[in-house]
This record gives C-alpha cells, structure tokens and sequence, in this order.
C-alpha cells in the first residue's frame, strides 16, 4: 500500500527543496516544484469549474420545487379520481 505525505509543516516543505537541490541541482529541483506546482493550480481549477455556484444551486432548487409539486397536485388529482371511482362503482353494485 503506498503511502500519501502530506507536508504540513513548511519547514518541511523548504527542507525538502534543499535536499533535491543538493540531490539533483539548482535547476532541475526549480523546474520539478515548478511542475508540481502548475500541475496541482491546474487540478485545481478543473475541480472547482465543475461546482456550482449559489445562483445555479438556487435555480435548481428552485426548479426541483415547482416539479414536486406539480407531482404532488397530479398524484392527489389520481388519488381522488380513484376514491371517486371506487365509490362510484360501491354504490352502483349496492343499489
């Protein structure tokens, strides 16, 4: 199982550059927290374009609203017809 670090601390952080620089050179360690960097601003902004904002949240709301209650009204529409209907039929096959 590989294990996720997290730097936490930016002591850490700062202490690991210094040992990729010492490691792989001034340029190379540059370039690769430059990498890490863009790459992570970039997934960063592909997350969060895929939120809603509030005016969106609310349109939904209110959209979600005005169809469960249309849902409602036809359903208490065909519960009714179907009282009556039960009815209906009771009294005719009574009398």
């Amino acid at each position: 199982m590989k294990k996720e670090y997290k730097y936490e601390d930016p002591n850490e952080a700062a202490q690991f550059y210094l040992l990729m620089t010492k490691k792989l050179g001034n340029e190379i360690a540059d370039g690769l927290f430059r990498y890490i960097d863009d790459k992570t601003n970039r997934a960063l902004r592909n997350y969060t374009s895929d939120l809603a904002t509030k005016q969106e949240l609310e349109i939904m709301k209110e959209e979600l609203n005005y169809k469960i209650g249309n849902y409602a009204r036809w359903m208490l529409t065909f519960i009714l017809g179907m009282g009556i209907f039960i009815l209906a039929i009771t009294f005719y096959y009574l009398s």
